[in-house]
């Protein structure tokens, strides 16, 4: 299903989206209930963010670097 649903043309793939944003169940069993993200965690610098997504509960890490002294 993964690998099917990016080449399925744009307006079935509305349709299913707005589907799943009206049924909150729907939204439950595909999305979740907790989503990660993560910023800064390669490199050279550190990251922030502001999580905005469609769970209940969202979390975002960021990476730790060193800082002069």
């Amino acid at each position: 299903m993964k690998k099917v649903f990016p080449s399925l043309p744009k307006f079935i793939r509305k349709i299913v989206f707005w589907k799943f944003g009206r049924d909150p169940l729907y939204l439950k069993d595909f999305a979740g209930t907790v989503s990660l993200t993560s910023v800064g965690m390669f490199g050279d610098i550190g990251g922030w963010g502001i999580p905005i997504g469609v769970t209940n509960l969202m979390f975002t890490l960021g990476g730790i670097i060193k800082k002069l002294s």
